[in-house]
């Protein structure tokens, strides 16, 4: 039996091909999703609309804005704002140095369905922050 949710996505990925991916996924477990190809459209998009927002799912490494960059600017527009993570450079020192301490999760591309949903629903469960925490990893 499906798992009916109500709360709201906002996707931000450059690759239109995973923003098609996650949409379906997630809108197959019920929840409303809203993508953005980078970060400039994400900021817009809440500018320009007073939507409820229950969490941010973007990718770290985005043209012209990080999306640790991206997430710094719209906690301070929607202070707790839930921010998830994702990228194929888990690796990468540029990813270690922007994924949030608190607060947040990392989902590592590719994912798996099951993988994508289960991170999804922790971040949602989980208190939202009151100022992400950026650290830089070993």
């Amino acid at each position: 039996m499906k798992k009916s949710n109500s709360e709201t996505i906002l996707v931000v990925d450059d690759d239109p091909a995973i923003l098609l991916l996650v949409k379906a996924i997630l809108e197959g477990r019920g929840y409303r999703v809203l993508l953005a190809e980078n970060g400039d459209s994400a900021i817009h998009l809440l500018e320009l609309h007073q939507l409820r927002i229950d969490l941010v799912l973007t990718d770290v490494v985005m043209p012209n804005l990080s999306g640790a960059e991206l997430a710094k600017c719209l906690v301070a527009m929607r202070p707790g704002l839930r921010v998830l993570f994702m990228s194929a450079f888990q690796d990468s020192d540029a990813v270690r140095v922007q994924i949030v301490e608190k607060g947040s999760g990392f989902v590592a591309k590719p994912f798996k369905t099951e993988g994508l949903v289960s991170a999804v629903e922790r971040a949602l469960e989980q208190s939202a922050p009151e100022q992400p925490k950026f650290f830089s990893m070993p």
